[in-house]
Order: structure tokens, then sequence, then C-alpha cells
């Protein structure tokens, strides 16, 4: 009941506005991000969302600063986006000029909360293959871990930490081209690489189990959704990829971790 007495209190047209504000207000209270995302997901979209047609809602939330998206005094990227819409524009990937993204944030703790909306129209495409793009990327820079985005910086264990950037190029490079067609030039969606030094000593299994993820639908749309698992994927989530281990047998990209959507 506070819930919905609290949504109330929300009345922008823009969906993104609403989740900014409400997220933040989850954010801060949230005891875990899980909890977080879950909020959002069973309060939140039902109440601004649940006429959509054909979309579908992705909740993100991680540990991290605003400024992590932002290239640091060492030259240092920890959260890098792509956004379909954006890039068509000629812009960075922002809440300000994304229709399809919105974020919110909050300040001690420092967590940051991501909403998608995706078409479930994607599931018209053929489907994406991205234990391709893995490979692919392994293979093209092998040294991407041991070797520092400055030339004059010093090799140290965590040095691909902060190229967060670099490495969402990479992923958005080879799917868009794996999923060029001419009818349509939407290839990949969205990208989001998080970079966090804990991926060095924790196992992937425990600092996933610390970040938020869901997935809403209207009730209407619940079984068109079904399909989406097979057009996004998040590399070094055994809970929530289909692939487990999916770097493996090969090793790459130790410090971060890529959540991908294509087309």
């Amino acid at each position: 009941m506070f819930f919905k007495f609290l949504l109330l209190t929300f009345v922008n047209a823009d969906w993104r506005e609403n989740f900014k504000e409400f997220g933040d207000w989850v954010l801060r209270r949230a005891e875990t991000l899980p909890a977080a995302c879950q909020t959002m997901n069973d309060e939140f979209f039902p109440a601004f969302l649940a006429d959509a047609k054909n979309q579908a809602y992705f909740c993100l939330s991680f540990e991290g600063k605003e400024s992590d998206e932002m290239m640091n005094s060492a030259g240092e990227v920890f959260r890098a986006l792509y956004c379909q819409d954006s890039a068509d524009l000629g812009y960075e990937c922002s809440p300000d000029s994304s229709l399809i993204l919105a974020k919110a944030v909050s300040i001690m703790p420092d967590r940051v909360m991501y909403g998608i909306e995706v078409s479930l129209g994607i599931s018209t495409r053929r489907r994406p293959k991205f234990i391709h793009t893995k490979w692919n990327i392994s293979h093209s820079d092998p040294d991407f871990d041991f070797t520092p985005r400055i030339e004059q910086a010093s090799l140290t264990k965590d040095v691909a930490c902060g190229k967060a950037d670099l490495l969402r190029d990479a992923w958005v490079n080879d799917l868009g081209t794996q999923m060029a067609s001419k009818q349509n030039s939407q290839n990949v969606h969205i990208a989001i690489t998080w970079c966090d030094p804990r991926f060095l000593t924790d196992s992937p299994e425990k600092i996933f189990n610390q970040v938020g993820f869901t997935i809403y639908t209207s009730p209407d749309n619940e079984a068109d959704a079904l399909d989406l698992k097979y057009y996004y994927h998040w590399d070094r989530d055994n809970l929530r990829s289909r692939q487990v281990n999916s770097w493996k047998p090969f090793l790459y990209s130790q410090c971060c971790s890529t959540f991908v959507i294509a087309p």
C-alpha cells in the first residue's frame, strides 16, 4: 500500500523520468541491489507500463558511482554504455539522448540502476551468436588484460579494469557486423560494459549474486517474452546466462562484464 501511495507522487508522462525519481528512492532504501530491481519489477513497471504493448523492460543495478561512466584523471573508464537510437543520431548513450534507457543513481550507498525498453519484435530477427563474438574478441586482442591503454602506464594486475569503453566498442562492432542486414540497420540494441576489480579476487557467482536484474512484461505479453532469452547475454554471469562459464575455454576480460541485447 505504501508503494502505491508513493507512486502516485510520480506523475511525469515520460517513463524514464519516473524511473529516475522512484529508482533513486528505492536505491537509497533497498537492502540489496537484487531487492531494488525486484521492487521496480513488482511496483514501478506494473504501475506505469502495464499497458505497454509489445514491450519488455529490463532493470540492471550495480554498485558504483555515476562518474564511473566518465574517463578519470588516469585515463580509466569503469562503465560504458551504447544505445542504438543515440548512436544513429551521433550522440553518446545517456538517459538525456536515448528513448530506450533510463537511469537512477544514489549516493551513500553509491549505486546505479538502469531501465531498458526493448521491443518484443526483436524475436522476429535471427538470433545472435554471442559465443562467436566472444571468440572473435578474444582472438583479435589476446593481450587485452595485460596491456595498459596508455603506454606510459605501469603494468599492474588490474590494468584492464579501466578499459570499459574499449571492451564495449569491441562487443558492439563485432555484433553489429554479425547482425547486419540490408532490411534493418539496427544491429545492436544496447550494450553496458561494467568493470569491477572484485572480479580479480572473487568468483563471478558471488559478485552477480549482488547485482540486480529483472525483466518485466505486461501479463498479456508474457508468452511472447519467452524468446527474449535468445537475444540478450550477460557474459561471466552463470546465473542468468544460457552458457555456463561462457568465456571458457578461452579467458578474457577478467575484470569486466558486458550485458548486451541484439539486434
